[in-house]
């Protein structure tokens, strides 16, 4: 039995994965030539585990193979027009895509037809679906949360907050509402940050240095960092507050 590489959590123990090294790449020091890091991307198959969890969504690229004209289907007892596709990657492993309504009747079927082979397609914010026992993968319907929406979900108490092991939670965002009685910038308000991924850069000789992505090509930009403390009726809390956080205070 393989773990999906979805619930791996830093701190914890698993058995065994089944991956695919989709891709890999070699940090270097670029003036000695030194390697100082081999990174890689995993992928598993891991589409029927994404089924109906409609919060967790997927990019997908791939071969054009096929596609189908409007149908209708019966969906909770209402007909809902779709259109079927299929795609395929560089190992011949096909997928099912199914675009829903009107998103399906404005795919433009005759221009896909005028193209030259190979034909690469892409589609963003999809999620994984059954029907009749056929996986696919869909648009989300989900509604995106109102900017009120996500300033109260999942809200806590600061003493509630200090009792969550960070682990289990650390892709779980949560909110409270509390008093900055607090901020200590004896460490500075800024750091040098790499433009691509916000980490802290370190100087070698005239150039900077991203553990994640090597020397940059452009100079870094200044990334806020600024270390505080709240409170309300059941505690207090160290914070750090990051980026665009701290310029719209």
């Amino acid at each position: 039995m393989f773990s999906p590489l979805r619930i791996l959590k830093a701190g914890e123990t698993y058995d065994t994965i089944r991956a695919r090294v989709c891709r890999i790449w070699r940090n270097t020091d670029y003036n000695t030539g030194r390697l100082i890091s081999v990174d890689c991307l995993l992928v598993d198959e891991q589409l029927t585990s994404r089924i109906d969890i409609n919060d967790l969504l997927s990019d997908v690229i791939g071969r054009l193979i096929s596609v189908k004209g409007v149908e209708q289907s019966n969906v909770s007892n209402r007909l809902v027009k779709r259109r079927n596709l299929t795609i395929q990657n560089i190992r011949e492993e096909s997928l099912n895509i199914t675009l829903w309504g009107e998103i399906g009747e404005n795919f433009d079927e005759n221009a896909v037809q005028s193209m030259s082979e190979p034909i690469i397609i892409a589609f963003t914010a999809m999620a994984a679906k059954q029907y009749l026992g056929i996986d696919f993968i869909a648009p989300s319907t989900e509604k995106p949360l109102t900017l009120e929406e996500q300033k109260t979900m999942n809200r806590l108490m600061v003493a509630e907050l200090r009792s969550l092991n960070p682990y289990q939670n650390q892709d779980i965002k949560f909110t409270t509402k509390a008093t900055i009685t607090e901020i200590d910038a004896q460490q500075g308000w800024f750091y040098n940050a790499c433009p691509r991924c916000y980490r802290r850069v370190k100087q070698s000789g005239t150039s900077w240095w991203c553990d994640t992505h090597g020397y940059l090509t452009t100079i870094p930009i200044s990334w806020y960092k600024i270390n505080g403390r709240v409170e309300d009726s059941t505690g207090g809390l160290n914070i750090v507050m990051l980026g665009k956080t701290v310029q719209s205070l």
